[in-house]
C-alpha cells in the first residue's frame, strides 16, 4: 500500500485546488480508530469504522484538505472510504468494499449538461466511478452516459452537476492612453562677407529690378524712370552666401528650418557688409490618443482589444526565382499589425475578486533610415493583477524617451564658454512617448432565472 506521503505527493494539484478545510497533524504510533475519530471530530461528518479494521498511524501532515489525508490515512493501511445515504461514511477494507461491489446491480443514465462541454467532463467523472462504473460523453446532445452501481449513481450525478456550473462572465472596460510628446529647441548663429550690392529679401521684401518698365513720373508724357513691377518672392533669400568676396565664414549651409525669429545684423568694413544670420526655434508638438473600449468575455477565456492599422509591406521573394534562369524574384504584399494590443484573460475567485492575465502591446512603423523596408518600435508589459469586482487596475511604465542633440560650427570658436554659440548651430530634440492603461473588470450576475418551461 503507498505511504501517506507519497499519496499526498501524487495528489498535490488536487490539493492545491481544494476548498476542503486544511489540518495540520502529528501521530506517534497511534490508534487508527481514534485517528478517524478525530477526523470525525474535525469535519463534523458521522464517520463509522467496521468491526475488523485495526492498525497504528505514525505520521506528520501538515496544511493539507482534511478529506485527502484522511483518504491518504485509509489507503496507507489499506482501507476506502465507502459513502452511504445521508452522507455517512463507513471505513472498510477495500477487498470487502470490491466484493460488495460485486454484487450490487448496476444502472445507466443520461446526465444532460447544460453549461459546460459533456466531452470535457468525462476525465473527472471516470475518476470517482467504481471498477464497474463507466462514462461516455455524446457530444449531439451534449450529455454523459454514466454506467454505475445503484448505490453510487446518485452521488455521480450531484457530482456532475456539481461540474456544470453556469460560468461567470466579465465585462472589462479599458481606457488606453498615448501620449506622444515632442521638444524641439534649434539655435544657429551664421556670418557673410560679400559686396555692398547683397541684401536680405525675407523680412523685408524688395522689387526685383528684372520686371521694371519705363514710366511717366512726372506727367509729361515722355517716361522718365524704370520703375520694377513686382518684388522678389519671400521665399528668395537675396544674398549670395560664398559671394564675390568671401565664402561664408562660418555655418552657411547649416540653417533653421521654419525659424519662428529671424535676426539680421549688418556692418560695414570698407567696401564690403558683414552680415550676421540668428535663427531660433523652440516648438512643442503634442499627440494624445485615447481609446475606451469594452469587451465582455467568459470567466478563464481571454478576450483581446486592438486599436490600430494594419500596414502593408512589400515583400521581395527570392526563393520563387529559384535557379531558372532569367526568372526574377516576386514581390508580395504581407500586412503586419499595428497600433495597441490589449489581451485580458479575467478569473473570478470565490470571494468575487477578479485575476487578470494582462498582456499590453504598442507598436508602429516607420521607414528605415536605409532602403531596407521598415522598422517595427514595440513597447510591451506582460503581468498579473487581482483587483475587486469593479477596481480600476493601472498599468503603467511603457514609457521611451528619446533625446538628439546636434552641435556644429566653427572649429575651436564654437567650443567657446558662452561665446562659443555666436559661432555655431545647435539643436536638441527630445521626444518621449507615454502608454497608460486603465483596466476596470466587472462580473456579470445573473439577473434573470431561466424559465422552467411552466
Amino acid at each position: 500500500e503507498p505511504s501517506i506521503d507519497a499519496y499526498l505527493a501524487a495528489h498535490a494539484k488536487e490539493s492545491a485546488q481544494s476548498q476542503a478545510a486544511r489540518i495540520t497533524v502529528t501521530w506517534d504510533n497511534a490508534d487508527l480508530r481514534e485517528v478517524v475519530a478525530g477526523f470525525a471530530a474535525f469535519s463534523g461528518r458521522t464517520i463509522i469504522v467496521s468491526k475488523d479494521v485495526k492498525g497504528q498511524v505514525s505520521a506528520e501532515i501538515k496544511n493539507q484538505p482534511w478529506d485527502l489525508a484522511f483518504n491518504a490515512v485509509l489507503e496507507s493501511q489499506g482501507l476506502a472510504a465507502n459513502v452511504l445515504d445521508g452522507g455517512i461514511i463507513q471505513v472498510i477494507d477495500k477487498r470487502d468494499l470490491a466484493r460488495a461491489d460485486s454484487t450490487v446491480p448496476v444502472e445507466t443514465r443520461l446526465v444532460r449538461v447544460n453549461y459546460a462541454k459533456a466531452g470535457a467532463l468525462v476525465p473527472s467523472v471516470a475518476s470517482i466511478l467504481t471498477k464497474r462504473g463507466a462514462v461516455v460523453a455524446d457530444s449531439t446532445s451534449n450529455a454523459l452516459v454514466i454506467t454505475e452501481i445503484s448505490s453510487r449513481i446518485n452521488r455521480v450525478e450531484e457530482f456532475v452537476k456539481g461540474l456544470d456550473i453556469r460560468t461567470p462572465q466579465v465585462s472589462i472596460q479599458a481606457k488606453i492612453i498615448f501620449v506622444d510628446r515632442t521638444d524641439v529647441e534649434e539655435l544657429g548663429v551664421k556670418y557673410d562677407l560679400g559686396s555692398q550690392t547683397q541684401f536680405f529679401n525675407k523680412l523685408v521684401q524688395r522689387p526685383d529690378p528684372r520686371t521694371a518698365k519705363a514710366v511717366d513720373t512726372n506727367g509729361d508724357g515722355v517716361p522718365d524712370a524704370f520703375v520694377p513691377q513686382s518684388n522678389f518672392s519671400p521665399t528668395d533669400i537675396i544674398v549670395d552666401l560664398g559671394g564675390n568676396s568671401l565664402s561664408a565664414i562660418g555655418n552657411a549651409e547649416q540653417e533653421v528650418v521654419n525659424p519662428a525669429l529671424n535676426l539680421i545684423f549688418s556692418t560695414a568694413i570698407g567696401n564690403f557688409d558683414l552680415t550676421t544670420f540668428l535663427q531660433a526655434l523652440q516648438r512643442v508638438e503634442l499627440a494624445d490618443v485615447q481609446a475606451e473600449p469594452t469587451i465582455t468575455t467568459l470567466d478563464n477565456r481571454a478576450a483581446e482589444i486592438l486599436v490600430g492599422d494594419r500596414v502593408p509591406i512589400r515583400v521581395i521573394d527570392v526563393s520563387t526565382a529559384g535557379a531558372v534562369a532569367g526568372a526574377v524574384p516576386r514581390a508580395t504584399v504581407r500586412f503586419e499589425q499595428t497600433g495597441i494590443n490589449l489581451k485580458v484573460t479575467p478569473h473570478v475567485t470565490a470571494n468575487r475578486q477578479v485575476l487578470m492575465e494582462v498582456h499590453a502591446e504598442r507598436s508602429n512603423v516607420k521607414p528605415a533610415s536605409v532602403d531596407i523596408g521598415f522598422t517595427f518600435q514595440t513597447q510591451q508589459a506582460d503581468n498579473q493583477i487581482l483587483v475587486n469586482d469593479g477596481e480600476t487596475a493601472v498599468i503603467g511604465g511603457l514609457t521611451v524617451t528619446e533625446v538628439t542633440v546636434t552641435k556644429s560650427g566653427i572649429p575651436f570658436l564654437v567650443d567657446l564658454p558662452i561665446l562659443g554659440k555666436l559661432f555655431g548651430f545647435s539643436s536638441e530634440q527630445e521626444q518621449r512617448r507615454d502608454l497608460l492603461i486603465l483596466i476596470t473588470p466587472h462580473i456579470i450576475d445573473d439577473l434573470v432565472t431561466p424559465s422552467t418551461g411552466k
